[in-house]
């Protein structure tokens, strides 16, 4: 037979879920694709499946599988594709068009397409092939809307609705949350993240060590698609309120969109014992805050920098000059492939300068002295029981501080809904902007009741829960030289206020001062700023 007219065919298969069976499950289709091709003629070259993929939710541009397909034929190995029937290339119509059929024709436009639940030679341009797809796509219709439905009844009935479990939750009850065996790789990365490891870092951890959860049906689609942690599985877990006993639905803004949604329109469906511990819980939060809260002081920087952990400079954003009393910057100098530490006139090519008056101080022994010097203060300035009375003190305070705003946003509301006496000698464009100012007070008092709402409700969780005991015995027990970058830091960034340095007069850094958070969480500088 001529190879020109040789039928070298590719079978597709996709299924939505692995639950499904029956004429949808791999084996049916696959067994279906290979008795088509051979009632054809056809040469079997390869199976191209889209395990756990919704056909509805998923393009076909986004598909792995009928990716790799499409490479095939652009490569000229294939030149027929077999599928089960229409509903496993797609349940969104206009993506078989523009993304499939077109593409393929662009390559070869005498592909041949073959369905193989009734062996027949498939034309998009057939009545009965466009009904087929349009039937496909109104069936996901309905089964979203029934199952949308039915959430809806189970959040009224204050029952969790159906969907796949989180990592280390084996069954959620009417009135518990039941743990499984995984519930330990949830707890190390809780901890890991409690001691300022960033999400890429506890994936890369998890990765290394070739930690993966033991698996059942509910968790193999979501970890069995890669052997790798992604990032965006722990920031899952670190931010899922069913851990400390929360049930919350409608947590992402939409289906593609996986950022938290506004907090007035999350719904809470029960409240459970937790499965780890609350403290835990805190700590991770309060650390997530710490990374949004900081800001850079320095000079000539407008911009908001975000806090780095990861980097060689141990001591980066802690560090201020003795004489301008900003912030220290780093820099790394080296050139690539040298050991070298100085220039020939002995300037060092690794240090922390200060902006303004351009003072350079060598990295590595400055990083050495001062850790050394911190570990000794730590342990003589930190205590639980001091942090917890500072802390009530200081919510005290905060608490005066929103009252005297929600008095404020009264007040404004007030002035809105009048008319006082002035109003009438102003002329429209004017009362126009008086209402728009007083609408933007309202609201940037609001965000600030917020706010500070925000802070006194994080504190007192962290006092409640046991967790100033935890920061207190970290900080004070832990040997700061065995800890990597990411623990120092976090260690440094949660108990120090500034560490004001000078160079001598032998280029030796020394240190002038060293000054501790009298509370060290991250809402010690709205506390110190009340």
């Amino acid at each position: 037979m001529n190879d020109n007219c040789l039928l070298k065919c590719a079978s597709y298969i996709r299924y939505s879920s692995s639950k499904q069976s029956d004429g949808l499950s791999v084996e049916y289709q696959s067994a279906a694709n290979k008795k088509t091709i051979e009632k054809i003629g056809g040469i079997f070259i390869g199976e191209y499946i889209d395990r756990a993929t919704s056909g509805f939710y998923k393009n076909i541009s986004k598909r792995e599988g009928m990716q790799n397909l499409l490479q095939i034929i652009r490569d000229g190995k294939a030149n027929c594709v077999v599928f089960n029937d229409e509903s496993r290339l797609t349940r969104g119509i206009l993506d078989v068009y523009r993304e499939l059929i077109v593409p393929i024709f662009q390559t070869n436009p005498n592909t041949k397409f073959y369905r193989s639940n009734d062996s027949k030679e498939w034309d998009l341009e057939d009545v009965n092939n466009k009904r087929n797809l349009i039937d496909a796509c109104k069936e996901s219709e309905k089964k979203r809307a029934y199952a949308k439905q039915g959430q809806e009844n189970m959040i009224h009935a204050n029952r969790r609705p159906g969907s796949r479990l989180p990592l280390g939750i084996k069954a959620i009850t009417e009135d518990s949350i039941v743990a499984d065996d995984n519930i330990a790789i949830v707890l190390f990365i809780f901890e890991l993240a409690s001691w300022g490891h960033s999400e890429q870092s506890i994936a890369d951890i998890l990765s290394s060590m070739k930690i993966m959860p033991l698996m059942s049906d509910s968790h193999r689609e979501l970890y069995m698609a890669s052997k790798n942690w992604s990032h965006t599985t722990i920031h899952y877990i670190l931010n899922n309120p069913i851990y400390i006993g929360k049930g919350v639905w409608y947590r992402r803004k939409s289906r593609t969109n996986s950022s938290p949604g506004p907090e007035d329109q999350l719904q809470f469906f029960a409240d459970f014992p937790p499965v780890i511990p609350l403290e835990l819980w805190n700590l991770v939060q309060a650390e997530f805050d710490r990374k949004r809260m900081f800001t850079t002081d320095n000079v000539n920087i407008e911009k908001k920098n975000k806090l780095r952990m990861n980097t060689q400079f141990k001591l980066s954003g802690i560090v201020q000059c003795a004489r301008c009393r900003i912030k220290l910057l780093a820099k790394n100098s080296l050139k690539k492939g040298t050991q070298n530490l100085y220039t020939r006139k002995g300037e060092p090519l690794l240090y922390y300068y200060c902006p303004k008056c351009d003072t350079r101080i060598e990295s590595t022994n400055l990083d050495k002295i001062v850790i050394q010097q911190v570990q000794k203060a730590l342990q003589n300035g930190i205590n639980a029981d001091t942090i917890s009375e500072k802390l009530q003190k200081w919510l005290s305070v905060l608490e005066k501080k929103i009252n005297t705003k929600i008095n404020e946003l009264e007040a404004e509301k007030y002035s809105f809904s009048i008319n006082p006496p002035f109003i009438k000698s102003l002329t429209n464009n004017e009362f126009d902007a008086y209402r728009e100012l007083c609408k933007i007070n309202m609201e940037h008092l609001k965000a600030e009741i917020k706010e500070l709402e925000y802070y006194r409700d994080a504190s007192k969780n962290m006092l409640s829960s046991g967790s100033i005991e935890v920061i207190a015995s970290r900080i004070v027990n832990t040997n700061l030289e065995v800890l990597n970058i990411f623990e120092l830091r976090h260690i440094l960034f949660s108990s120090i206020k500034s560490i004001t340095v000078k160079k001598g007069t032998k280029n030796e850094p020394i240190i002038n001062e060293i000054e501790l958070h009298g509370i060290p969480i991250p809402y010690h500088k709205l506390a110190e700023n009340i």
